[in-house]
């Protein structure tokens, strides 16, 4: 071959590669320098925490009248560069301490989706220092929750007494194998952020629910304590 086939064959592969290259060489620079940064935030105060009045509604001619209800919320932040897209809180694992405060996890339990604040769908994308609203538990008022007992929307803990409060999870999908309501005790939870472009991010957190029910925040904030795993 003569010098001017290598340099046309050599151009060749050098033009293919870039071709090949420059999409992954960019989205390796935009995750870099450019991607989302997801944080999980809790503070047992308001407004992450706070009692508002709740509606059950949904079961004809049984009338349920306005209740308060206390709920908790974590903060999803994004202080990165970009819009994190398609985000999610997932809770991955419950557990509960035993009498020796052992935690036993729930060896069944399936990841399942927690609800945006506001009626947002599952996924929401969340713009560059912005930050939504995930519920993460309810207190219902004891009328509130002998309704659901009797018509349905609770799966307690296995072999737990289903006669005194609970608290509720509030995941986007209720499966008949793993509980959302959780009576007094003591557990620890495995939640995780997922974004479609954002790097994973996980905690856990603890909670010490006493069982006893408080019309104010102050004494539901006693009672129902919440706290972030270090």
């Amino acid at each position: 071959m003569h010098t001017s086939d290598w340099v046309l064959v050599g151009t060749t592969l050098l033009l293919a590669a870039t071709a090949l290259g420059a999409p992954v060489l960019t989205e390796w620079l935009k995750r870099r320098f450019w991607a989302p940064e997801l944080s999980l935030d809790f503070d047992l105060r308001k407004p992450d925490c706070h009692t508002t009045q709740y509606n059950v509604g949904g079961v004809p001619g049984v009338s349920v009248p306005t209740r308060p209800v206390h709920i908790y919320r974590f903060r999803v932040h994004n202080g990165g560069r970009s819009q994190a897209r398609r985000c999610e809180v997932v809770v991955e694992g419950i557990a509960k301490r035993n009498a020796a405060k052992e935690l036993v996890w729930h060896d069944k339990y399936t990841p399942v989706s927690l609800t945006w604040g506001a009626g947002y769908e599952q996924f929401v994308d969340i713009n560059r220092d912005r930050f939504f609203f995930c519920d993460f538990l309810y207190v219902l008022h004891p009328d509130h929750q002998d309704f659901f007992k009797k018509y349905g929307g609770f799966q307690a803990w296995p072999n737990s007494d289903e006669k005194g409060l609970g608290v509720e999870v509030r995941v986007s999908k209720r499966f008949f194998s793993q509980p959302n309501w959780l009576p007094a005790g003591d557990y620890r939870f495995k939640v995780a952020v997922y974004g479609d472009n954002a790097p994973v991010v996980r905690r856990e957190f603890d909670l010490a629910w006493s069982g006893a029910w408080g019309d104010s925040e102050d004494t539901i904030f006693n009672e129902c304590v919440l706290r972030s795993v270090a």
